[in-house]
């Protein structure tokens, strides 16, 4: 997640002014061509990573909201990339597309447990017989994995609706857990 965080990241600074578009293309793309190089599960780049090697680190382990975090912010990468094409230099402009391919390309359906209709919170590729938990709940860290995997057409609708939502009732009425 922390390179889809650097990404946003770059974002926000060309808006503030403080990097400017060619900066942020350069970086952007530097950005890109390493996620292109990593080994991935499932399209899933791994939760830890030798980050002088891009190597994956032992244990080896993909976590789905991690997953789902990166995927939203590669698509948003590229939406905000084609907003500043006319300004982006033409050496970026294949940037949203490589983004959008990198986001299509992480398969959640792997992490879908279609029985429970939830995701598990991970897996350890090299010890896939250790079931993981799975994630239950509306108001947790796996909502945008939710959304981006429905949106992206890989888990069906209904899962949304097996995510538990927790209330409490307050002096102003419920509020959600």
């Amino acid at each position: 997640t922390n390179i889809g965080l650097y990404l946003v990241s770059l974002i926000a600074a060309e808006k503030l002014r403080l990097l400017p578009v060619e900066q942020l293309s350069r970086r952007m793309e530097e950005a890109v061509e390493a996620m292109e190089s990593m080994e991935k599960w499932h399209g899933h780049i791994y939760n830890w990573i030798n980050t002088l090697t891009l190597e994956p680190l032992s244990p080896r382990f993909v976590s789905s909201v991690d997953s789902g975090n990166l995927a939203v912010c590669l698509l948003t990468a590229a939406q905000v990339l084609r907003v500043l094409l006319p300004k982006r230099p033409p050496r970026f402009r294949s940037l949203p597309e490589r983004l959008d391919a990198l986001a299509e390309g992480i398969d959640f359906r792997p992490l879908f447990d279609p029985e429970a209709e939830l995701f598990r919170i991970g897996i350890s590729p090299d010890a896939p017989e250790q079931i993981q938990p799975h994630y239950d709940l509306l108001a947790s860290e796996s909502r945008l994995l939710s959304h981006v995997a429905i949106i992206m057409g890989q888990v069906p609708v209904r899962h949304w609706y097996r995510l538990g939502r927790s209330r409490a009732h307050t002096k102003k009425g419920q509020t959600l857990l």
